[in-house]
């Protein structure tokens, strides 16, 4: 392998490198910004319509520092989000739950049609077997 080979093998692996490092710039910039706007608007929720109803310690939006309610909204923008993650962690479980249990209810019901079929036939093929085996007992030029 020559060194100009070595060179545009290198380039290949930095520019198959590269867009994955740029998804993951892009995801965490957007996570940044849903966050922050989902922050901002929870210190405006709170400000705006939280005076009778957020109640810490006894003291109400009005007695909380700026600090405090920008701590609070930053939680919960945060808890928002992990719930968000939880709750699609959960659906893809229960999706695959769901093509678990139906492929297994298929099983289920091919093994009991196997089994009812040979309930069914059963006695109908012991009652020829026996035939045909008196059949070649008596007359074994017939069979």
């Amino acid at each position: 392998m020559t060194a100009a080979d070595e060179a545009a093998s290198d380039a290949a692996d930095l520019t198959e490198g590269e867009p994955r490092s740029r998804r993951m710039r892009a995801a965490l910039t957007t996570g940044s910004v849903v966050f922050g706007i989902l922050t901002v608007t929870l210190i405006v929720a709170a400000y705006r319509f939280g005076e009778g109803v957020v109640y810490i310690d006894g003291r109400t939006i009005s007695d909380l520092s700026f600090l405090e309610v920008t701590g609070g909204a930053a939680a919960g923008a945060a808890g928002v989000l992990v719930g968000l993650g939880a709750a699609l962690v959960g659906l893809v479980a229960a999706v695959l739950a769901t093509v678990l249990s139906l492929a297994l209810a298929t099983v289920g019901v091919g093994f009991g049609l196997f089994l009812t079929l040979g309930v069914v036939t059963g006695p109908i093929l012991l009652a020829v077997i026996i035939g045909v085996l008196i059949k070649r007992r008596y007359w074994p030029d017939v069979i």
